[in-house]
């Protein structure tokens, strides 16, 4: 690891040791939630672009989001990926990583150079990942990130990215800096990009019901009955945070880059003109998204 002039708190999650002793509690179940969903985004954003995509993963740890890929046997990250930039203070173990695997690890203190103007060109990635990593520096150096972030991201990338939510979270002491509120973060980045979803990643199971009464979405309380009965306390208290992020305890935010330039009149008028044809070919994709449904493949197949 490089000097920590900073007091960045500098820990990792033990996935491994975790999973082999059996402790699956609900942080290391949302872990696995936010890897995998991670990988979906990859290979959705591949499948739009049709192209292999770059991708930033800020605070990368162990890699997971990649790892996840790379084990995936019915994925081909050579076909999904352009690159894959990783940056944190700790270098990773990269033994998992074939030749065909187009990687690249920048060891970097983001707190002392937050940005990735001497490594990353403008408009340069496609999705980027940062998850649980924003709470372990302090607020003063997200800022500056968050605008590099930004500048790196090209017109309609995504950012996915992950971390607890102050107003219900449980004390971490040495483990965390700097936890957001709810309503605190989401200003924060509405002010920046597009806030596409949002979903909670765990929550107090005591919690699930006051939360589905003041939700303007209420769940009907079979429902909850249902999720109940099928699955474990641990589990319930991942898959019901979902649909209540702000009484959750972890938040996961799905953003993208607009383009905030005012359209000139010629813009303006060519998609009035576009419009009607435009909304002829939504009704014929979302006519054909069942006729697929059964037939699409997941990514890019093995061959």
């Amino acid at each position: 690891m490089i000097e920590n002039p900073n007091n960045s708190a500098v820990n990792r999650r033990p996935i491994v040791d975790f999973v082999q002793r059996g402790v699956f509690d609900a942080e290391l179940l949302s872990h696995l939630a936010r890897y995998g969903k991670a990988v979906d985004l990859i290979r959705q954003r591949s499948k739009e672009l049709d192209r292999p995509i770059r991708v930033l993963d800020i605070g990368c740890g162990e890699l997971w989001p990649l790892r996840s890929l790379v084990g995936n046997p019915f994925l081909r990250e050579d076909l999904l990926l352009d690159a894959y930039i990783a940056v944190d203070i700790e270098s990773p173990d990269l033994s998992f990583v074939s030749k065909r695997t187009r990687y690249r690890f920048i060891n970097q203190d983001l707190t002392v150079t937050p940005d990735f103007k001497d490594q990353i060109a403008n408009n340069e990635i496609d999705l980027i990942i940062c998850l649980e990593f924003i709470e372990h520096v302090d607020k003063k150096f997200v800022l500056p990130l968050f605008d590099d972030m930004d500048r790196v991201l090209r017109r309609d990338g995504l950012i996915f990215l992950s971390t607890p939510n102050d107003d219900h979270g449980r004390e971490q002491g040495h483990f965390h800096v700097y936890e957001w509120k709810f309503k605190e973060l989401k200003d924060e980045l509405s002010g920046r990009w597009l806030i596409e979803d949002c979903w909670g990643v765990f929550m107090r199971q005591n919690s699930v019901n006051k939360a589905n009464r003041e939700s303007n979405s209420s769940l009907p309380p079979e429902a909850l009955k249902k999720l109940r009965d099928r699955f474990d306390p641990t589990w319930y208290r991942v898959i019901t945070a979902s649909m209540f992020p702000e009484a959750s305890e972890n938040v996961a935010w799905l953003l993208s880059k607009v383009d905030l330039t005012p359209a000139s009149e010629d813009d303006k008028q060519q998609a009035e003109e576009t419009q009607p044809a435009a909304a002829d070919l939504m009704s014929a994709l979302v006519a054909n998204d069942e006729k697929e449904a059964d037939e699409e493949e997941l990514g890019a197949l093995v061959p």
